[in-house]
């Protein structure tokens, strides 16, 4: 097995790479983080025992009706589980690779494990964004296994690290709303009431719906991650503020007027 460890974002990406190794016939470690760092305060994200990440994922999840009480607290659960597990693979000493698409989530993962892992630690990098796939939404989650064999490491080593945990200590410091990845490849946060627009826009366009359909379409067109928990709880916020109302016993949600 080779010394080194695969990082990617969500248990998702690990299914795709644990395919991909099945079709390498090699056994390469993958570690998860579970955290979207696109969303929320990041203050504490980078620490092995903090309460401000999951207090936030817990607020977005009291509002998800598709769940009940031991659900959530299970999601919790798996996600401090998986978020001590990746912070004790970046205490050990064997090199570490990171997976990266063109997405926020991915990139600020990098900057995170670069300013978390020992000076001595080699850092790589595997770019999964390329040319013919401008203007598309690209990460592991994206690809499929045949597609992530040719991928090769590159190492991340002397001013290119250095601006990775600059950059890291920059959004640990100042985020706190929902970012995306600009075109121009840099990092913007926006207010989550921009998210608000962009669910009001859809429902004027495509006209009533139940919200976890909305929901799942506004992700399906948006140009960046978006999760459906993320959208649940704007949309609970739009109803109690009287933006959109509840049509119908079906639960159909409309643009107030």
């Amino acid at each position: 097995m080779p010394d080194y460890r695969n990082i990617v974002w969500n248990v998702s990406a690990a299914a795709v790479m644990a395919q991909r190794n099945r079709l390498l016939g090699r056994e390469e470690q993958i570690v998860t983080s579970p955290d979207d760092l696109g969303v929320g305060p990041l203050r504490q994200a980078d620490l092995p025992v903090e309460t401000e990440r999951s207090a936030f994922f817990a607020q977005l999840l009291a509002v998800d009706s598709r769940m009940d009480a031991e659900a959530r607290s299970a999601v919790l659960e798996r996600f401090a589980h998986e978020r001590s597990a990746l912070f004790a693979a970046l205490e050990l000493p064997q090199p570490v690779v990171v997976w990266v698409g063109n997405n926020v989530e991915e990139r600020l993962l990098l900057a995170m494990v670069a300013s978390l892992i020992a000076p001595q630690t080699a850092l790589s990098v595997v770019e999964i964004c390329d040319a013919s796939g401008q203007g598309v939404l690209q990460s592991v989650v994206t690809s499929t296994p045949e597609s992530l064999l040719s991928r090769v490491a590159r190492p991340v080593a002397g001013s290119e690290r250095a601006a990775l945990v600059r950059q890291w200590e920059q959004w640990k410091a100042q985020g706190q709303g929902w970012r995306r990845l600009e075109a121009d490849g840099r990092i913007a946060e926006y207010p989550f009431d921009h998210l608000d627009d962009v669910l009001s826009a859809h429902l004027a366009r495509s006209g009533p719906m139940q919200p976890a359909r909305l929901a799942g379409e506004v992700m399906g067109d948006y140009p960046a991650f978006l999760g459906d928990s993320l959208l649940l709880w704007r949309l609970d916020g739009l109803l109690r503020t009287g933006r959109l109302a509840r049509i119908d016993d079906a639960g159909n949600v409309a643009l107030s007027h």
